[in-house]
């Protein structure tokens, strides 16, 4: 996936970004987005201190969504009309790679919305596994929802990397 990177929000990203999340098809099955959209909780979102720790997902130049790792926790969106081409399978493992690799972190832990089936493949391919069932709350949707942990186990993750085997060069 050539045309894929992450990075950094830049300032010209909000009115893409801010689009994105005013999609009620996406923030339903967010947390904390409400709906509709505010621009003030949308640039607090892109530009805070903790929004250091989220890449915008970019696809043949344009902003196409986001995925952060926070506090042990991963998160991602992507634009409603690239759904379903392995954009946010190829963010997620990604933003896993840089949480394990920066950190001593034992394990990620995500919570997802138990009619987003699309985000359990996404988790799944990466070898998440289903914790517990609970209920938490969803500012779009104005009630609370049923949900499933999920949690990446360091050890799972460092087990699914491929080997990289070199020659040695005689000194």
């Amino acid at each position: 996936m050539d045309n894929l990177r992450l990075r950094k929000f830049r300032k010209d990203d909000f009115e893409a970004f801010h689009a994105i999340v005013s999609d009620y098809g996406v923030v339903k099955m967010l947390g904390s987005w409400p709906h509709p959209a505010d621009p003030e909780f949308t640039r607090k979102r892109m530009f805070s201190k903790q929004a250091s720790l989220v890449s915008a997902i970019e696809y043949d130049g344009q902003l196409v969504g986001s995925v952060g790792g926070i506090d042990g926790g991963i998160g991602y969106l992507v634009k409603p009309s690239l759904w379903g081409r392995g954009i946010a399978t190829w963010a997620v493992g990604q933003k896993v790679g840089e949480m394990f690799r920066g950190s001593t972190q034992d394990n990620i832990t995500t919570y997802v919305w138990n009619d987003n089936l699309a985000s359990v493949v996404v988790l799944r391919k990466h070898g998440f596994i289903e914790t517990r069932q609970l209920k938490n709350t969803s500012k779009a949707r104005g009630c609370e929802v049923d949900s499933t942990e999920y949690v990446l186990t360091r050890a799972a993750w460092a087990a699914a990397q491929p080997l990289h085997i070199g020659r040695r060069r005689d000194v």
